[in-house]
């Protein structure tokens, strides 16, 4: 039976995370503030505080929704999966690319509808 205030996450979502930043769990278990045995847990699938959640996912570099299963459409899922296979700099060039993109998309749809 889960304890209120936890969350079940996808332990192979963080399994991951660990072999993309070329980290492992004991490493996860010292920035996280707790033992190797807790880390061994959350990947087996066990509950994780929400609390400790969002800094799990702050310091995996992910969201929360893609610990806990969301990301559930595969162009969503392949996107993070090519991202999780670059090193840091390329997903942070990427990520600064993603948010200009994003930011230029009002202009852009202005600009559509104005020729029509």
């Amino acid at each position: 039976m889960r304890k209120i205030g936890e969350n079940r996450i996808h332990g192979d979502r963080i399994q991951r995370r660990l072999e993309s930043l070329e980290k492992n769990q004991p490493w996860l278990a010292e920035k996280m503030g707790v033992s190797i045995e807790a880390v061994s847990k959350w990947i087996a699938g066990g509950g994780v505080e929400w609390k400790r959640l969002v800094n799990l996912s702050k310091v995996l570099e992910c969201s929360l929704g893609y610990l806990i299963g969301e990301h559930e459409d595969e162009r969503i899922a392949e996107v993070v999966r090519i991202m999780e296979s670059l090193r840091p700099e390329g997903r942070e060039q990427i990520r600064t690319s993603v948010i200009f993109a994003a930011a230029a998309l009002p202009k852009l749809a202005n600009g559509i509808a104005n020729a029509a």
